[in-house]
């Protein structure tokens, strides 16, 4: 099932990347809802999101997601495959609306840190050597700016 959103495009103005050394769109939905209990209740990573709340009733991370349109499907999702480093695609980005504590971050780093031996136990063979590499959470800044592009006063006049 395909879909893309773009992560300079998203308006999230917190996102969590996890990198990895393999290409993330194999098992990024799966990731999302085992790291932190986010998914889009449309394809893969549901089985995960239950898990993680199961372990984790207390968690504040499913509200704190950010939904971004999907820009080939006709619904929201809270993550997407990303390339902050040039890499091949190989790292996940999660959209949030606020900040993340320390304790939320540990958390993440922690299930993520899991998530290959999680994997190999659910699809046997299908990433032997899927590694987890680092997270890093950024706050976007986003700002408009307006470009004049025509004016028109009177008399008629047009202005570039």
């Amino acid at each position: 099932m395909g879909g893309h959103i773009s992560v300079d495009k998203c308006d999230s103005p917190f996102i969590l990347f996890v990198h990895t050394n393999e290409y993330a769109g194999n098992f990024e939905r799966e990731l999302t809802g085992y790291v932190s209990g986010i998914w889009d209740h449309q394809t893969h990573g549901g089985d995960e999101a239950a898990m993680f709340k199961a372990a984790h009733p207390d968690s504040s991370l499913t509200e704190a997601a950010h939904f971004v349109p999907d820009e080939d499907l006709a619904w929201q999702r809270p993550c997407c495959i990303a390339d902050p480093k040039n890499s091949g695609y190989t790292s996940l980005a999660i959209f949030f609306e606020r900040s993340l504590s320390l304790e939320e971050l540990q958390l993440i780093w922690k299930r993520a840190r899991q998530f290959p031996e999680y994997m190999n136990t659910k699809r046997p063979g299908s990433f032997p050597s899927l590694k987890i590499l680092g997270i890093d959470f950024i706050e976007r800044e986003i700002t408009v700016t307006d470009t004049p592009i025509c004016s028109i006063h009177e008399p008629d006049l047009i202005s570039t």
